[in-house]
């Protein structure tokens, strides 16, 4: 491997390690937002069952305030349906909490939820583009081998170490044979 190559594939390195940081910082900010969100949800439902408590509370106290007028005015048979009205509307209003708290429950049910089901799926993305990453890289480092191999022989070729007599291929290997240790039916070529 001569120093370009080695170069390249240093800036080959450089290069995924830069969009592995970028990724690494994507996924963060990824993280973060969902955090923020999360927040912003539980704030708003923790509002949201506030402004329903009250709204109850201010129900039952304004019926409550409208009874008892009505009862100090009525007399008799008017007194004991205005009693009927009351109790008609505090279930009414007892079945609307109930509902809203249900509401409430559901919603966050339903963001615990969304929060696992993104954090999964940035989970998935980031070990996908993680797969892809090594992929790229381990590909590109067969078509570097594959591209220095060639250029080698297009060196062989034009220093003449390669060549053609005749019909057959010829290599000068010069005026005494090396072989080559790790497998001795080859010999050695020095330029």
């Amino acid at each position: 491997m001569d120093g370009t190559d080695i170069e390249a594939l240093k800036q080959l390195l450089l290069q995924m390690a830069t969009v592995a940081q970028a990724l690494d910082r994507r996924s963060e900010r990824a993280a973060e937002n969902m955090d923020a969100s999360a927040a912003a949800l539980d704030q708003g439902l923790r509002a949201f069952g506030d402004a329903a408590g009250k709204c109850v509370q201010e129900t039952a106290r304004a019926v409550g305030e409208g009874a008892h007028r009505a009862l100090e005015q009525e007399a008799g048979n008017a007194l004991v349906a205005v009693n009927r009205q009351l109790l008609a509307s505090a279930e009414v209003a007892q079945r609307a909490a109930g509902v809203m708290e249900d509401q409430c429950r559901r919603l966050a049910a339903a963001r615990r939820s969304l929060l696992w089901n993104a954090l999964g799926a940035l989970l998935v993305g980031s070990l996908l583009a993680a797969a892809a990453a090594g992929a790229i890289g381990w590909k590109a480092a067969g078509e570097v081998r594959s591209v220095r191999f060639g250029e080698e022989v297009i060196h062989a070729t034009q220093s003449g170490t390669l060549t053609r007599c005749g019909a057959d291929l010829c290599v000068r290997v010069g005026q005494r044979l090396r072989r080559y240790d790790k497998n001795p039916a080859y010999v050695l070529v020095s330029e």
